[in-house]
């Protein structure tokens, strides 16, 4: 597998690092080969270290030209030579059946054509919109959502501004998609919506299957606080975010909307973000009606999940998988969604609502609406389902790694 970090924090990375943990709990041998973010002390550039954790073996490329974007060097997210050597170095020792892609983000797009060499059956899941924008989410610095890369890449010097011409990222965006499809034998999209942003940058269809992600951390809210739940709700009504505080979340039309609200409420933000938008937001909740409750762990989730009736996912960005939602569900809470990305797909249908994505006003009016008829929050409560498993998931992305080493069709 190949993945940008493996301890840290953010969907991209905890998944598959819980794909990995499962894979070698079955007994299966696996290698991990991820992008580190942190610097290795006294070792030159690209720098490794090998380790390991729960039975997996890791190799960690450090001290790369930058620890995160390298969003102002398109052709050396293309092909970066040292990463490349390093992937297929990897794959020469270790002899992998399959080699399974979570990330390309620093390591290029090439390391896929270095699998591809030695004869290794590939697929990969993208956990965020790298190959389509530099900046990763498709989002303008106006939180507003990008239609891609303009016909002369200008658009994209605005969010980089890379001293470079546009076209480098025209170029970029072709050649990505060039070297995905032409190297990797199939594509993992963990929501609808993805797979129709990709097709409509011109990914095929043939290439891609929707596979919906699961999450063992909503298995273990349902059991923990999910299962023996009782329907209702507390008085005042209680909203909740759970996630990184940022804008791309959408948290500030949370915040706002909650001042708009009338009668009593409470509104709790568990996570952590930028200093200074978590200091915007302390000064536009003037009602003071939100309580910031600063990060959480795996430990202190479930009493944060506990700690509302309706769950909020206001995100103003394309949303992927958003996990967030199948664990406050799974929790007993159900959710108003953005009408983003994959958030409508995660969101259960009949057991919650969604709202304009970016819209303030229509989110203020649809917490409004419950509070002023909280009975609504206690039918979606009853109507909310069990989480699917984990291992169910685990199962039919085994089923797919065999389609694969078969070398049948896919559908």
């Amino acid at each position: 597998m190949t993945m940008f970090g493996w301890a840290e924090t953010g969907g991209g990375t905890i998944f598959p690092r819980l794909i990995a943990r499962e894979l070698a709990e079955r007994g299966h041998a696996v290698q991990v080969v991820y992008a580190a973010q942190e610097p290795l002390s006294g070792a030159g550039p690209y720098a490794t270290r090998a380790h390991d954790d729960g039975g997996v073996r890791l190799l960690a490329i450090h001290n790369r030209p930058t620890p995160f974007l390298d969003d102002r060097a398109p052709a050396r997210e293309l092909h970066d030579p040292e990463p490349v050597r390093l992937v297929d170095e990897a794959v020469r020792s270790f002899r992998p059946d399959l080699v399974h892609f979570h990330n390309f983000l620093g390591l290029s797009a090439g390391i896929a054509a270095a699998v591809r060499a030695r004869g290794v059956a590939s697929c990969c899941s993208l956990h965020n919109f790298w190959a389509l924008c530099p900046t990763l989410y498709l989002q303008l610095p106006a939180l507003e959502v990008c239609a891609g890369v303009a016909a002369d890449g200008a658009n994209c010097l605005a969010c980089t501004r890379a001293e470079i011409p546009g076209t480098h990222y025209v170029a970029r965006a072709e050649r990505i998609r060039a070297a995905l499809v032409e190297n990797v034998g199939l594509c993992l999209p963990g929501s609808a919506a993805v797979r129709d942003t990709l097709r409509a940058h011109g990914y095929p269809d043939a290439w891609m299957r929707v596979l919906p992600l699961q999450n063992p951390r909503a298995e273990r809210l349902h059991a923990e606080v999910g299962r023996q739940r009782a329907a209702g709700v507390a008085t005042p009504l209680r909203f909740g975010f759970l996630g990184s505080v940022l804008p791309i979340k959408g948290v500030h039309l949370l915040v706002g909307a909650a001042q708009a609200l009338r009668g009593e409420c409470e509104v709790h933000v568990f996570g952590d973000g930028p200093r200074d938008y978590l200091d915007a937001m302390r000064r536009l909740d003037t009602r003071r009606r939100v309580r910031f409750h600063g990060a959480f762990d795996a430990a202190t989730l479930p009493r944060a999940v506990a700690a509302f009736d309706v769950g909020v996912v206001p995100s103003v960005c394309l949303d992927h998988s958003p996990q967030v939602i199948g664990e406050m569900q799974a929790a007993g809470v159900p959710v108003l969604g953005a009408r983003i990305g994959g958030i409508p797909e995660y969101v259960q249908p009949g057991a919650g609502e969604l709202f304009a994505p970016g819209d303030m006003a229509a989110l203020a009016i649809a917490m409004q609406r419950l509070l002023d008829a909280p009975q609504r929050v206690v039918d979606w409560q009853r109507r909310l389902r069990p989480p699917p498993s984990f291992a169910g998931y685990v199962d039919e992305l085994l089923s797919i790694y065999q389609e694969l080493l078969a070398g049948r069709p896919l559908a």
